[in-house]
C-alpha cells in the first residue's frame, strides 16, 4: 500500500504538474528609414529574428502589442503618407489589416489587463478604441516627447515608461509622470533607448528592445545595433542583450493563454490535461489494487 501511494503521487507529478511552461514567444516589426515594415518571432535568448511572411504591408509599424483578451494582436502603422492606423497583424502570414485612422504614429502602444489600449505619441498619452483606431488624449506628459519611449503595463497594471535612460510611471487619469529610476545600459552602447518593451506576465520578465547609434568617436562599438534584452525595473538593470535583425521598433509578448491551441469542447487545454492525468492516475491505481489483490 505504501508503494501504491508513492506511486500515485509520483503519476500525480508526471502528469498534473504545470509541467515544462511553453516558451516565451515575443515578436517584433522591424523597418529601415521610414520603410516597409516587416513581422519577426524573435528568440530572447540567441536574439535571432525569423521573418512571417514578406510585410506587413505597411510602413513605419513602429508600436504593437497583444490584446490580452482576445490574443490579437494590434500595431500602428501607415500606409499612406504622414497618414497612421490603427491595424490588426496576422501572426501566420504578418499581413496587417486597417482598424480606422487614428491621431498619429505612436512611439509604442500597450494594452492594460482589462483590454483598454493605450499610447504615447507625440509627448502625449492616449487611449485608443479598437473598433475605429480614435484616440482620447489622457493628458501631457511633462518631460514632453523624449526619446525611445518604450510603453508596458507590468503585472500589477502599473503603466511604466522609459524616456532615454528615465525610468518612470504614468497616471493612467491625467498621464502624470513620476521617476522611478534609470536605466544601467551595458557601458558600451552610445545614446541608447528604449524604444519598446513589454512583459512576460507569466514571469514577469520586461523584454525590451533597446537600440544604440550612433557609433560617433567611441572605438569598439556597433553604430545603429538593435537588441533584445531584459530591464529590471526596479534596479535599472539591463540583462541578456542580444543583438537582433536591424531597425526593430515594436515588440509584443505573446500572452500565455495564446501560445497553446485554444479551448477543447469548452474546456481549457490545461483542464484537458488536467482531467486526462487524473483519468491515467485513477487507472494506474486501480491496477495496483488489483494486482495487491489477485496477484
Amino acid at each position: 500500500m505504501r508503494y501504491i501511494i508513492l506511486s500515485i503521487f509520483t503519476a500525480a507529478a508526471l502528469f498534473c504538474s504545470p509541467g515544462s511552461a511553453n516558451a516565451v514567444t515575443i515578436y517584433g516589426s522591424a523597418y529601415i528609414g521610414g520603410g516597409a515594415s516587416t513581422l519577426y518571432t524573435i528568440d530572447p535568448t540567441t536574439g535571432l529574428a525569423t521573418a512571417v511572411g514578406t510585410g506587413i504591408g505597411y510602413d513605419r509599424v513602429g508600436a504593437m502589442d497583444f490584446d490580452p483578451g482576445t490574443g490579437i494582436l494590434y500595431g500602428i502603422g501607415s500606409n499612406t503618407p504622414n497618414t497612421f492606423s490603427l491595424i490588426t497583424i496576422d501572426t501566420t502570414t504578418g499581413l496587417g489589416t486597417t482598424v480606422g485612422n487614428t491621431v498619429g504614429n505612436f512611439q509604442d502602444i500597450n494594452f492594460r489587463s482589462d483590454g483598454t489600449l493605450f499610447g504615447f505619441a507625440g509627448g502625449a498619452l492616449y487611449t485608443i478604441d479598437l473598433m475605429t483606431g480614435a484616440a482620447t488624449l489622457v493628458g501631457s506628459i511633462s518631460s514632453g516627447i523624449g526619446n525611445g519611449n518604450g510603453l508596458a503595463f507590468d503585472p500589477m497594471d502599473t503603466l511604466y515608461r522609459i524616456n532615454g535612460a528615465t525610468i518612470s510611471t504614468l497616471d493612467q487619469t491625467d498621464a502624470s509622470e513620476t521617476m522611478t529610476g534609470t536605466v544601467n545600459y551595458p557601458v558600451d552602447f552610445v545614446n541608447p533607448r528604449t524604444n519598446a518593451m513589454d512583459y512576460d506576465l507569466a514571469t514577469g520578465t520586461l523584454y525590451a528592445s533597446v537600440i544604440h547609434s550612433p557609433a560617433g568617436d567611441r572605438p569598439g562599438s556597433l553604430s545603429g545595433a538593435n537588441f533584445i534584452a531584459e530591464i529590471d525595473l526596479a534596479t535599472g538593470d539591463v540583462s541578456n542583450a542580444r543583438l537582433t535583425v536591424a531597425g526593430l521598433d515594436a515588440l509584443a509578448v505573446l500572452p500565455e493563454q495564446s501560445a497553446t491551441p485554444g479551448p477543447t469542447n469548452g474546456v481549457p487545454e490545461s483542464m484537458s490535461t488536467l482531467w486526462l492525468g487524473l483519468a491515467l492516475i485513477g487507472l494506474f491505481t486501480f491496477q495496483r489494487l488489483r494486482c495487491v489483490r489477485f496477484c
